[in-house]
């Protein structure tokens, strides 16, 4: 027979048989399992509300299930400057306030408990872990740039959003897995898929996408002053659908090619109407790579400061986004018609 007892010193007394004290280290030490999951395709903005909401769903959840004890918590918070604030107590944890001047980017949260499941005779250890942080690197060093004031994110790398159970029985595993990610995904927000296909092949086709539509827009340069030629044919020999019809000679003819072909030549264009078309392209897709793979950076604040930051800074990336695409659209107009504008400006003079 065994007995759990919790103490008023917060600590656990095990009143066990001397045959189950083997039993029992067994059941601590073997049969170990896990799941980790990692979330990479989300957002997240993470406070100590939503931090405390987590460890209730875990309490709520394992006191419904099974007899449950807590046997350790800890929970340790990261900072820019490079400070880890750690606490032993979820009673802490919970009542923490923070007062410090100092931006949050890390957290990092560990549960350990003893359960009783009903075909065991003896209770068992599990562990849980819940981890987020905006830059991975704050584990092993102050962070230079610890949040941009744009917040804007090219990709989730230095992000980590994850969590791990270390369990003996698979069904409770299992569950209590579910629950933690179903929390976490109904308080995140989901990345495109797009996105992150876009992400993924950004290095492979944005530079030679970007050299044909430069090539392509640099012939189209040169060939911009076509209707220019048209033009000032037209004047002299009337519409050119109609010349062949109306010149019978063969020296007529020739004259006509020869002309046509000087008058040509004799056009001059600008040197930065192809190349500034080109440069132009370039600027114009690698902007679109960007609209497109872009997103707005996670954030974790814990305390007022980080708050504070997350309010003032945070609204900058929607106005940064949809300046570019106003800048996007006026630059593509503007690529478009440049050439028509200047040969009509070079009609009139």
């Amino acid at each position: 027979m065994s007995e759990v007892k919790e103490e008023a010193s917060n600590q656990i007394a095990l009143q066990l048989e001397t045959r189950a004290l083997g039993e029992f280290i067994a059941n601590l030490l073997g049969q170990r399992r896990s799941i980790e999951r990692s979330f990479q395709d989300r957002r997240f903005e993470i406070d100590l509300n939503w931090l405390i909401n987590l460890d209730q769903i875990i309490e709520q959840r394992l006191a419904a299930q099974n007899e449950a004890h807590i046997v350790s918590f800890s929970a340790a918070f990261y900072f820019a400057n490079g400070k880890i604030l750690s606490l032993e107590s979820r009673s802490d944890f919970r009542s923490l306030n923070d007062m410090s001047n100092e931006l949050s980017v890390g957290i990092d949260l560990k549960w350990s408990y003893l359960i009783k499941f009903p075909l065991n005779k003896q209770p068992e250890k599990q562990e849980l872990r819940f981890v987020a942080f905006t830059d991975k690197s704050a584990v092993e060093k102050k962070l230079d740039n610890p949040s941009s004031r744009t917040f804007l994110a090219f990709d989730g790398e230095k992000e980590k959003l994850a969590y791990s159970i270390g369990f003996t029985d698979v069904t409770w595993g299992e569950d209590l897995s579910s629950h933690i990610a179903n929390y976490i995904v109904s308080r995140t927000e989901e990345i495109s898929r797009w996105k992150i296909e876009i992400r993924r092949i950004r290095n492979v086709v944005l530079f030679p996408l970007a050299t044909l539509l430069g090539l392509i827009s640099m012939i189209w340069g040169f060939s911009s002053t076509l209707p220019l030629q048209s033009i000032e044919l037209s004047t002299k020999y009337g519409p050119l659908t109609e010349v062949l019809a109306r010149l019978k000679e063969p020296n007529d003819k020739l004259d006509f090619l020869i002309e046509a072909t000087a008058a040509r030549l004799a056009i001059e264009i600008p040197i930065w109407q192809p190349f500034g078309r080109a440069i132009l392209s370039i600027v114009v897709l690698s902007g679109l790579f960007w609209l497109a793979i872009i997103r707005k950076a996670s954030f974790i604040s814990i305390n007022n400061y980080s708050q504070r930051y997350l309010e003032r800074y945070g609204k900058n990336y929607d106005i940064i986004k949809y300046s570019i695409s106003l800048a996007l659209i006026v630059g593509t107009v503007a690529s478009i018609f440049a050439s028509r504008i200047y040969d009509a400006i070079r009609i009139l003079l």
